[in-house]
């Protein structure tokens, strides 16, 4: 497929705008979403989380669609899901058993610009010969984080962790988590704790990945919100440890949905 077939067979307007996310938003309802899931694992102090995700970005039409905060809250709240935190964002790295290098390219919201960094990324997993599984990175994540609360009418990105002490000259920033890397260094990544955005904002780069609210602790089936609500267990998936902010601030819950596209892995 070539891009111009992609755009035809998306039939989004050629920028971004409440009508494409409008748009976006009616076809993940209608289940015209694709979505492939896989499973984290966390462990703190003895206990163990596992966190069911997204193993790639969520695609329409074969394309891995660029959404606002807004919009990525949404689809969580239909899809029983939500938002990445950043330590979640720096676990689906160091658990994927696809990395894949970022693609920045000059800032644009077109719809051209979001079919073609999906296409670079596709080209890249051709090289590889199209492997399965969680992979990373696909974009940069909208995520929750405790910073939101100092910040008023912002959204936080976070993402596009590299091997290596620099990607392309850029030094980028240490995870939010302090990850390791197998040699004992801080893994890095381009875009830090951002609060540049509000939540309408949306560019290529910017692709909806989430978690599932449903998740395992100690064997136990629990609710992520749950989890990030209790002093000790909150560590598994947050940084900060203990968290108030669940939901992108500003997103009225409109509709709460369980149900999920694709097969959810089983504990």
């Amino acid at each position: 497929m070539t891009v111009d077939e992609a755009l035809e067979a998306l039939g989004l307007p050629p920028n971004v705008g409440p009508d494409r996310e409008a748009i976006i938003l009616q076809a993940v309802l209608d289940g015209k979403a694709s979505v492939s899931w896989s499973k984290v694992t966390s462990n703190y102090e003895g206990h163990v989380g596992e966190f069911n995700v997204f193993s790639d970005a969520l695609k329409l039409s074969g394309v891995r669609v660029n959404v606002s905060a807004e919009t990525e809250q949404k689809i969580a709240d239909a899809m029983g899901c939500l938002l990445l935190t950043p330590k979640l964002a720096d676990l689906l790295w160091a658990q994927a058993g696809v990395i894949l290098t970022p693609k920045p390219r000059p800032i644009t919201a077109s719809t051209r610009a979001m079919v073609e960094h999906s296409f670079d990324i596709d080209k890249e997993l051709e090289a590889l010969g199209y492997p399965t599984g969680l992979m990373q990175t696909v974009g940069k994540h909208w995520v929750i984080d405790e910073l939101l609360a100092q910040k008023p009418g912002r959204a936080m990105n976070y993402g596009w962790h590299f091997r290596g002490q620099s990607f392309g000259g850029l030094k980028g920033e240490v995870t939010a988590s302090l990850l390791k890397d197998s040699t004992g260094q801080y893994v890095r990544l381009i875009q830090g704790r951002g609060t540049a955005h509000d939540m309408h904002h949306a560019d290529y780069s910017q692709i909806c990945v989430l978690v599932a609210r449903s998740c395992t602790i100690d064997g136990v089936e629990m609710d992520l919100e749950a989890v990030l609500k209790d002093p000790v267990l909150a560590h598994l998936a947050s940084h900060t440890g203990k968290m108030t902010i669940f939901r992108q601030p500003g997103v009225e819950l409109d509709v709460v949905g369980t149900t999920v596209f694709g097969e959810v892995p089983q504990s």
